[in-house]
């Protein structure tokens, strides 16, 4: 989907939570990688797991929320995104769709439908189960 080598591609894991797909991005290349998440407990874990797995220089955690971010200094080649799934899906898109250079990968429940894409950019989704991933990608 997004393919095995992220190369020099810089990536935004909006809901970190486990940092499982940060850690996934830098493990294939993605440098720098932002791992952001609202509960400070998590992200000293985070932190912790950085250092842990070696990834110092490449993975930063930050604490806050995503549907409120400070403004960011760069925008992302990718962003990532699982928001409970009790959660609506169009304030993260409109969110997080202007920090994606390429796309947005936003992970939700199956039976929801993912937000339409505004001009310029395709939606494409899979489903797996209980869970799909709406792919926006910019045209």
């Amino acid at each position: 989907m997004l393919g095995n080598q992220l190369g020099e591609a810089s990536v935004l894991d909006a809901t970190g939570g486990s940092g499982i797909l940060a850690f996934e991005a830098a493990s294939r290349g993605a440098e720098p990688v932002l791992v952001h998440d609202k509960d400070r407990r998590v992200v000293g874990r985070l932190r912790a797991a950085v250092a842990h797995l070696g990834f110092e220089g490449v993975v930063e955690a930050r604490w806050g929320d995503s549907l409120r971010p400070p403004k960011l200094e760069r925008s992302f080649t990718i962003v990532l995104a699982d928001p409970p799934y009790a959660h609506e899906l169009e304030p993260w898109v409109e969110v997080l769709l202007p920090q994606a250079l390429e796309v947005l990968v936003l992970e939700h429940a199956s039976d929801k439908p993912a937000p339409a894409a505004p001009d310029g950019v395709s939606l494409s989704t899979r489903r797996y189960g209980g869970t799909a991933l709406s792919f926006y990608r910019r045209i």
